[in-house]
């Protein structure tokens, strides 16, 4: 079986003083085997990526406009889920 594939994009890293991110990771690694997740950050848009994601884990920052960004992930990788991070710290 193939591994589940997880891009978390935290394009605003500073956004979240208490490092959400890095918790959210370290909760999918505890809640499923090793073998059947994968999972990569990101600070900003990464270029190319050696599997295209599953699942996109995505926090904009304050900046960007979720109008262009959500079309724009879509397109690049069309069978991926896409999930919205909003920090409330």
């Amino acid at each position: 079986m193939e591994p589940i594939r997880v891009a978390l994009l935290e394009l605003d890293p500073k956004a979240c003083q208490e490092n959400h991110g890095a918790r959210l990771t370290m909760l999918l690694r505890d809640f499923m085997p090793p073998s059947t997740i994968a999972i990569q950050s990101f600070h900003h848009l990464p270029s190319k990526m050696c599997s295209p994601p599953t699942l996109i884990l995505v926090r904009p920052a304050c900046t960007e406009s979720l109008s262009e960004l959500v079309p724009f992930l879509r397109n690049r990788w069309r069978r991926a889920f896409i999930i919205g991070l909003f920090c409330a710290g």
